[in-house]
């Protein structure tokens, strides 16, 4: 176990950023849908990272808290459309939230 603090929250950014980058290496390498397991666990790990964290690392690696956004957005419109309305009401909220 990582203990709470800046450890956790860098082990995190650094799950959920490995894990979208093999989700999209499994779409790109395929005719098949990437793994949705993934996205959902990217999100989690990245919306587990305090804010300032993941400005912080956002900035010095590039990217964009948009892509969080974005993120969340997908996860929320594919849990609404398995009829998991309060996952989706909890990803679309995040969404909401790093648009401000």
């Amino acid at each position: 176990l990582v203990p709470a603090g800046p450890e956790r929250d860098a082990f995190a950014l650094k799950m959920g950023l490995l894990l979208l980058g093999l989700n999209r290496e499994i779409s790109e390498a395929s005719d098949e849908n990437s793994a949705p397991w993934m996205l959902y666990a990217a999100a989690d790990h990245l919306n587990s990272v305090t804010y300032s964290i993941r400005l912080l690392q956002s900035e010095e690696k590039g990217h964009d808290l948009l892509q969080l956004t974005k993120l969340n957005l997908q996860v929320g419109l594919m849990a609404a459309g398995k009829t998991a309305y309060a996952t989706a009401s909890k990803y679309l909220l995040l969404a909401l939230r790093d648009l401000e």
